[in-house]
């Protein structure tokens, strides 16, 4: 756009050097012809300069890697990394290795330090995580459960449900990963593998122990899951995301009625290649700049898309995807297999932590470049 500018200046300059006899020869209706032809060449240059703009930007990356982070777990014997939150200045990851003293590892957001861990004996095993104003919430994928900490503490507030496949009391087969939507209900994914195959949907006045209803059960049809593995809430028009693994798609679901409103195909919203997409292991949004990120395990790979952008978007309709903004390959992505994320809304760069459960221990923090971003 400078370059522009410093184009009209120069033009008007020139116009200024003209000799004094030729200017006079320019007539009102001339002057008026050139000045029409000066500004329509102006908005179509700017125009066609702003579009090549975006497309190198684009391609050069929004969201780059973080080399520097974290510090905080080398050297630590994790494995199994499953899930990471972001809970005020910290971060909470968690892990599943027997042979360390502590489920969860508490890092700084500022370098990724080590501030200390918890959670030992309070679970078989984490999966999924969701910070919010009532607790850090923690699937328990081989205790049939969910608990909620206190994530200053360390302490267990309460634990729901046990393995099994009723509504009420809350049972659960896999419980995979949680989302919660603003009066305080927790919709479990349940699961990661499992029989039940299905979301649960826990009632907030009861403090999570009775449950409201379940949404789906196993198969392909709309509505149905086959691993529903992920899950968030998007709060402009009140949507719950689902990565719904095994059938490579996003199921989207009104987060008041619980109404399925949409489905988003991996193959075409996020190709792999010509005929296949991607496998969703994760799924996480950002509201506030109203992106959808998209982790997948079986390819190593984080897709960044828009959502509720143009028309189609409503409380009832999530429009059609578009291609994603960006394409990431995440390093050792083939054998760390990312997992879950967590968003940080809060950061000015837009924070996105990416958590990879297979090898080695991955835990990494992606951020948009500076000026790259390009919505409002």
């Amino acid at each position: 756009m400078e370059r522009i500018g410093r184009l009209e200046q120069m033009f008007l300059e020139k116009l200024d050097m003209l000799p004094l006899f030729v200017r006079s020869k320019i007539t009102p209706p001339t002057a008026i012809l050139v000045g029409c032809l000066f500004l329509f060449w102006i908005v179509v240059v700017r125009a066609k300069t702003e579009e090549v703009t975006k497309e190198r930007l684009l391609d050069g990356g929004i969201y780059v890697l973080d080399l520097g982070y974290p510090k905080g777990i080398i050297g630590q014997n994790i494995s199994l990394v499953t899930c990471v939150a972001v809970v005020g200045n910290e971060v909470h990851v968690a892990q599943k290795n027997p042979a360390y003293p502590d489920f969860f590892l508490v890092l700084d957001k500022a370098e990724g330090n080590l501030l200390r861990t918890y959670g030992a004996h309070t679970m078989v095993a984490p999966h999924g995580c969701q910070s919010s104003p009532f607790g850090l919430f923690v699937t328990d994928i081989l205790g049939g459960a969910v608990n909620v900490y206190n994530a200053s503490t360390g302490e267990v507030l309460t634990r729901v449900g046990s393995e099994g496949n009723k509504v009420n009391p809350p049972q659960f087969s896999a419980p995979a990963d949680i989302a919660l939507t603003p009066p305080g209900d927790a919709w479990i994914s349940d699961g990661d593998g499992g029989s039940n195959m299905r979301i649960l949907i826990l009632d907030h006045v009861d403090h999570w122990q009775s449950a409201k209803r379940a949404i789906g059960g196993p198969g392909a049809n709309p509505g149905q899951f086959a691993s529903p593995h992920s899950i968030v809430y998007a709060s402009e028009f009140a949507h719950i995301w689902v990565a719904d693994r095994d059938n490579a798609r996003l199921q989207v679901f009104n987060g008041d009625s619980g109404e399925l409103i949409g489905i988003w195909e991996t193959s075409p919203c996020f190709p792999i290649n010509a005929t296949t997409g991607a496998s969703p292991w994760g799924v996480r949004v950002d509201n506030t700049r109203r992106l959808l990120f998209l982790s997948d395990g079986l390819n190593g790979l984080l897709f960044i898309t828009s959502i509720n952008q143009g028309t189609g978007w409503s409380s009832v309709s999530i429009g059609n995807c578009s291609a994603p903004l960006q394409t990431i390959q995440v390093p050792n992505g083939l054998t760390c297999k990312p997992h879950e994320m967590a968003v940080d809304e809060s950061s000015p760069t837009g924070d996105v932590y990416l958590v990879g459960v297979g090898i080695p221990p991955t835990v990494l923090r992606y951020r948009q470049q500076q000026g790259k971003w390009l919505q409002g």
